[in-house]
């Protein structure tokens, strides 16, 4: 409900049980930001995390619609926002497809670009 993420390390062995930071730092190196547990007014809602060649964590922020894009030790690469306007209401999910495409739904519609 905060935005804030948590990161488990799992384990299967008794001798090594899963480890978890809760909350995580999220690392926000942009002009005008702090790092720390949440990002602004971003209230995460989804994640998905994509493969190499360059493996990234991304996050929805529904009210917004807009994803932020992270690295896979949380620091922050950019924040995607469409550049023409969307419907009101909120984004329901997103994904992010092999060739890096993004899909974005919105009440009924879904919007798709291509991630740079």
């Amino acid at each position: 409900d905060d935005g804030h993420v948590t990161i488990c390390t799992y384990s299967g062995l008794k001798e090594s049980p899963t480890t978890c930071t809760d909350p995580a730092t999220l690392q926000d190196d942009r002009p005008g930001h702090e790092s720390g547990p949440t990002i602004g007014e971003a209230r995460f809602y989804q994640v998905v995390s994509t493969q190499p060649p360059e493996p990234s964590i991304f996050f929805l922020d529904p009210i917004s619609r807009s994803l932020y894009q992270f690295s896979v030790k949380l620091n922050i690469i950019q924040q995607f926002k469409s550049a023409e306007e969307l419907p009101t209401g909120l984004a329901t999910a997103f994904t992010v497809n092999p060739t890096r495409s993004v899909f974005v739904a919105v009440g009924n519609q879904i919007f798709t670009a291509v991630l740079p």
